[in-house]
């Protein structure tokens, strides 16, 4: 970082408004939020909707499902994208063996799901824990989960701020933003157990 270039915008700064800035670093805990639910606490805490994640679409939802459900996957099994077409997605719990003979792999799709992107109905196939365990995470996935919420602060941050570790976690936010840092502060507190400093 330029710190000589960071004083002079400091000096600049407080000679015109007397606030240098403020330092904002966050903890988020396990978000889940309707969307439209987080419309109404940025327009409440005045937050432009255009910093908001997008909605979550159908078919997103179903693809954050079935990577969920592969982390509960026993270690000889994958959970494989088999195919999507404009119409369909289709995923797979597969059984990886070794093929000795020809030095290779081979797999065993031991279930199916599909989801229909036109009606966005689930189809379970075939019957195997994990595929059983997707309608219910597809339930859970249309919400804005913690991940949107970091992606969220962190296009503020590195939009508005200025990294003070080299590793980030701590920004230094100018005092034009202070409104939009005190908005995005007021929805984070509003939509879980989140923790700001600034």
């Amino acid at each position: 970082m330029n710190f000589a270039k960071l004083q002079h915008s400091f000096a600049a700064t407080a000679e015109k408004t007397g606030l240098l800035g403020t330092l904002f670093w966050w903890d988020l805990g396990n978000d889940r939020v309707d969307h439209g639910k987080l419309l109404e606490h940025a327009q409440a805490a005045g937050l432009e909707p255009a910093l908001l994640p997008s909605p979550v679409k159908p078919a997103a939802a179903f693809r954050r499902a079935w990577r969920s459900a592969a982390h509960r996957l026993e270690s000889d099994l994958l959970l494989r994208q088999i195919v999507e077409t404009p119409d369909q997605l289709v995923v797979g719990v597969v059984k990886e063996k070794s093929d000795v003979t020809n030095l290779g792999l081979r797999y065993e799709v031991l279930a199916r799901a599909s989801f229909d992107k036109m009606t966005c109905g689930l189809s379970i196939l075939e019957k195997h824990p994990v595929i059983d365990a997707l309608p219910v995470l597809f339930q859970h996935y249309p919400a804005i989960t913690t991940e949107d919420i970091r992606a969220m602060v962190l296009a503020f941050v590195k939009k508005s701020g200025l990294f003070i570790r080299h590793a980030g976690g701590v920004y230094f936010i100018p005092p034009r933003l202070s409104q939009t840092l005190g908005a995005l502060t007021e929805v984070l507190r509003c939509i879980g157990p989140n923790t700001v400093w600034s």
